[in-house]
């Protein structure tokens, strides 16, 4: 069952087929691998979708909340981008965002406009009312949805918790990237003390999901660019890895697998970050050196390998022979999940991800026979 081979690679003991986790967002695949309109029937597509594809470890599947465009709906083409003012979770009053469409059912969707005038605004913030409920609403809530994914995946495969502001992607997501770094470096020690508010909402967090019974929680944090570090290192060490022992603590004092998960060039933290005590990592390749992982590897769960910009934009030939490498080198890991780290979208031309899952389906995926 692709759910106990998932659960066997997460501990380190390889089941009996190559275990994957794949975000998946491609209309077309869908609708070729289930019969079902991915617009119309998005849960049933899905759910056909990954069985057939042997992708076993997933988030929440798409439900009604994937429609996110008001009636009329808005399907926006490929490398489309709309504007429109609507709430978010970082912000009490609606703010200016896009919606960027890479061809999938769910688009892309980011802040534009922040509602800060400047760093006093900044400094001044209390982001302690973005998470108003208690611990156990929270844990409740997400219990509720472990189990409902449990029921309808039916063994196809294990969702994992996620939280994607751990730390560093607070300020990000809040005030933007400008006024998030002129006050990190200019006003270091006030910003430290709004850090630490941002700091108390993850432990609250991560509190609720150890109140659960998933089994792994992925920790999101994009702490670098696509050449590394954002700010200086030593800033890094200041702030926010001298913060994340006590936000991953209540997971692992409960027994959850907690990996890592970040865009760019993560390098020179990646030591820093196994003595932190995460059990796995799942880094933007290629931007993260490759070997360095496979050396972690042999301890750690890893998940990714594939390059997202061969599989879109390289010929199946090379597809095929990059996937097949990744493989290879991979084939002794013992927690490796095969994953194209950008995810699969609408963009990618179907004859790569034929070739993407052919090159799989000789290392134990399932067979190819679409």
């Amino acid at each position: 069952m692709a759910q106990i081979d998932a659960l066997q690679t997460l501990n380190l003991r390889r089941g009996s087929r190559l275990s994957s986790k794949e975000t998946l967002d491609h209309p077309k695949l869908m609708k070729h691998l289930s019969g079902k309109d991915p617009f119309t029937e998005t849960e049933e597509a899905y759910l056909i979708s990954i069985e057939r594809l042997g992708i076993d470890l997933i988030t929440e599947s798409p439900g009604p909340w994937w429609k996110v465009m008001e009636r009329p709906r808005i399907r926006l083409k490929p490398g489309e981008t709309i504007y429109k003012v609507e709430p978010d979770a970082y912000h009490k009053k609606p703010i200016k965002q896009g919606y960027a469409s890479t061809g999938g059912v769910h688009p892309t969707i980011f802040p534009v406009e922040f509602p800060f005038a400047n760093e006093e605004d900044v400094l001044n913030y209390d982001p302690l009312e973005l998470m108003p409920e208690s611990i156990e609403e929270l844990a409740e809530k997400d219990e509720k949805q472990y189990q409902n994914m449990l029921k309808k995946l039916n063994g196809r495969a294990e969702p994992y918790g996620f939280y994607y502001t751990t730390l560093f992607m607070w300020p990000v997501m809040v005030f933007g990237w400008e006024l998030f770094l002129i006050p990190a470096v200019t006003q270091e020690e006030r910003f430290d003390k709004l850090l630490d508010r941002f700091f108390q909402l993850s432990v609250k967090r991560t509190k609720a999901f150890a109140r659960t019974s998933i089994k792994v929680v992925i920790l999101h944090d994009d702490i670098t660019l696509s050449t590394g570090p954002a700010i200086a290192p030593e800033w890094y060490e200041r702030h926010i890895f001298s913060r994340y022992p006590k936000i991953i603590k209540p997971l692992k004092d409960s027994g959850k697998i907690v990996l890592f998960c970040s865009d760019g060039k993560l390098d020179i933290f990646l030591d820093r970050l196994v003595e932190i005590g995460f059990d796995g990592f799942m880094p933007e390749t290629p931007a993260t050196d490759f070997n360095r992982l496979l050396e972690i590897g042999k301890s750690k769960v890893i998940i990714g390998g594939i390059d997202t910009g061969i599989l879109t934009r390289g010929s199946p030939e090379e597809v095929f022979a990059h996937t097949r490498e990744v493989l290879q080198k991979t084939a002794n890991l013992p927690g490796f999940f095969i994953s194209s780290p950008g995810g699969i979208y609408g963009n990618i031309p179907m004859e790569n991800l034929r070739a993407y899952f052919r090159a799989r389906s000789e290392f134990g995926g399932p067979p190819v026979d679409w």
